[in-house]
């Protein structure tokens, strides 16, 4: 069952934030363990609704679906305490070079796409996951010096980045399926929602514990708001006030997802990455298939 953070106080604030909570650019995979010890994998059932007034500000994306209000993500504009590595400024430099390098790689010669299945649909934080990421980048060395050149941001190094891991979901989604489409029919649709389960159950459960919540909500959010959230993941990375505007509607369109909250605060960054997960998870179980990415 899907668990979300709730609550029923008047001034209910549900904070997506992870970034200086996980330290994902050195985080360590997960080594083989016990399921038991894991948190129920995420399913697609609804959350129960909970009282909660919301405040909302005006936002429309005209021809998408969505509501005509929406959250204001962001945060009161005070960072203090947070770690200055992990501010969304940062966050934001972080996948800038995650994306020149990831298209580096995708375009190479070098890739090979089992390596890249491996990242993109291997099980998340597991030892085989980690390392196919590790491979493509040792493999494709030159692309890591090129970013380096291309962007003044100090590349994260060879490894496990979860900015990498995005840029390679978005990049995924771009090149073999752009012209995705996902509507609610099918992520409302019990035989969708049944393949769905029966792929993330095993598949997410080495994920960190925050981690696993915040990708819970993706799911939820991208049931409620396929369109949105796939118009997020084509939106070039160079486009930020699109973005945003986008992820506002899609917070506002799946309040269910957030506990009902009135405020939303959340990394824009991170978030799209999730959304991207998310709408990665469900366009395969919508087509039935084990992948997005051919083997030819």
């Amino acid at each position: 069952m899907l668990h979300v953070a709730t609550g029923t106080r008047r001034n209910l604030y549900y904070r997506v934030l992870i970034g200086a909570a996980l330290s994902w650019s050195g985080i360590a995979a997960a080594q083989d363990a016990p399921a038991a010890a894991q948190p129920t994998p995420p399913s697609v059932q609804t959350a129960p609704s909970q009282a909660g007034e919301i405040v909302v500000e005006g936002i429309a994306v005209p021809g998408e679906e969505a509501p005509q209000e929406s959250l204001t993500p962001g945060g009161p504009g005070r960072t203090s305490g947070i770690d200055p590595s992990q501010t969304p400024i940062a966050n934001r430099q972080k996948y800038d070079w995650s994306d020149i390098y990831v298209r580096c790689v995708m375009s190479s010669a070098r890739l090979r796409k089992t390596e890249l299945r491996d990242v993109v649909d291997g099980p998340f934080n597991y030892s085989t996951q980690a390392y196919a990421q590790d491979l493509l980048a040792r493999r494709n060395a030159s692309c890591l010096q090129h970013s380096f050149q291309t962007h003044a941001v100090d590349p994260p190094g060879l490894g496990y980045s979860i900015y990498d891991r995005g840029a390679y979901l978005i990049e995924a989604i771009r090149t073999y399926a752009p012209a995705l489409k996902l509507t609610r029919r099918e992520t409302g649709d019990q035989k969708v929602q049944s393949r769905f389960n029966l792929r993330e159950m095993p598949r997410n459960r080495y994920r960190l514990p925050v981690d696993y919540r915040y990708f819970e909500v993706a799911v939820c959010a991208v049931r409620l708001q396929p369109t949105l959230s796939v118009a997020l993941v084509a939106t070039p990375h160079a486009e930020p006030a699109k973005i945003r505007r986008i992820e506002n509607a899609i917070v506002s369109g799946s309040r269910i997802c957030f506990g009902n909250a009135k405020k939303v605060f959340f990394d824009p960054t991170q978030f799209r990455i999730y959304i991207a997960d998310a709408v990665y998870r469900w366009a395969v179980a919508a087509r039935g298939v084990d992948s997005l990415i051919p083997l030819e």
